[in-house]
């Protein structure tokens, strides 16, 4: 029996230049890791509201690539549902 290897997404409080780590997970997908990426974004947003209207972010890497990239800022409904569409037709 083959053994599924799952992807480990590691997530970075973007702030300026400076990529501030918070953490990683084993995830099953980019699409999951993207929807963690944007829940993190919403609670630091409230947790840390001096973070807003400052363009900070949380980007996704794997393997030390940047996938993703969501700013802290509440995103509209409509912006997010236009995102998960665009990800869906390309993937």
């Amino acid at each position: 029996m083959q053994a599924i290897l799952m992807p480990y997404f590691y997530f970075d409080l973007v702030i300026g230049d400076e990529f501030k780590n918070q953490g990683g997970m084993i995830l099953e997908n980019n699409e999951i890791a993207f929807e963690k990426a944007e829940s993190l974004a919403d609670e630091l947003s409230t947790a840390r509201p001096e973070l807003r209207s400052r363009g900070c972010a949380i980007r996704v890497t794997y393997d030390n690539r940047e996938l993703y990239r969501t700013p802290l800022d509440p995103v509209p409904v409509w912006v997010k549902a236009r995102r998960r569409a665009e990800r869906s037709s390309t993937g």
